[in-house]
């Protein structure tokens, strides 16, 4: 179980099994999928593996958050610190209910992964079947201010050399003002071979890879991408 503590009360305010606060038997909303879900991770057998427990459920607190466990592993907890004097309140059932639309729209989202959010009006760029050798490079340029919403690729073929020799430029402004420089499987959050994967900024699915990264210029924007591998 997990008990949260809030602003030094004595009694915990949530007393929640594993199940209950991470989307399995006996869970109550908020902490229902897609915000809060238990999955099987890792190889089937593994006496080291098993479920994955994760919660993006937003948890305020106004002055002061205790987390305690019993008989759990280990369990990580990201907080994020507010200005002083921001006005907070502290989580409850009502507070949840209270901002239902907003917590719903959020999961409508995610429930709509791979799609990107937002709108989905824009031009497109398309450039398909080249091949670059190596040594190589291909650009991409953009003039005029606007923002580049949605990266998609897909590579003929798709192995770790590929993923880590394929190198992704991106620059604003000037082709010298280089702000991205990253081989395209990390960029695209798969360094280590191509490993199948759906988040809501960027994700590597059958169809290919997609990132989500809102990236504003001024007045122009090159997409480069440059073979250091040995092969096309």
């Amino acid at each position: 179980r997990l008990r949260f503590w809030f602003d030094g009360e004595t009694k915990p305010r949530l007393d929640l099994s594993i199940p209950e606060l991470f989307g399995a038997k006996g869970s109550r909303w908020p902490f229902v999928p897609p915000l809060s879900v238990t999955f099987e991770s890792g190889a089937a057998g593994n006496p080291w593996e098993g479920p994955c427990n994760l919660s993006y459920v937003p948890i305020p607190f106004a002055k002061h958050l205790k987390i305690t466990g019993r008989n759990i592993m280990f369990y990580h907890v990201d907080y994020h610190r507010l200005p002083a004097g921001t006005p907070v309140e502290s989580f409850s059932w009502e507070l949840a209910e209270k901002h239902r639309a907003t917590l719903e729209k959020a999961a409508a989202q995610w429930q709509a992964i791979p799609n990107r959010p937002g709108a989905t009006d824009g031009e497109v760029s398309k450039n398909e079947n080249f091949v670059i050798p190596p040594g190589g490079s291909r650009a991409f340029d953009f003039s005029g201010g606007g923002v580049i919403r949605e990266l998609r690729m897909k590579l003929a073929e798709p192995s770790g050399k590929t993923l880590r020799g394929l190198v992704l430029r991106i620059s604003f402004e000037d082709p010298k003002n280089v702000c991205v420089d990253v081989p395209v499987g990390d960029f695209f959050g798969s360094g280590a071979g191509e490993h199948r994967f759906q988040s809501l900024p960027c994700g590597v699915t059958a169809d290919g890879y997609y990132a989500y990264w809102p990236m504003p210029f001024r007045q122009s924007a090159r997409v480069e991408l440059k073979d250091d591998s040995a092969e096309p």
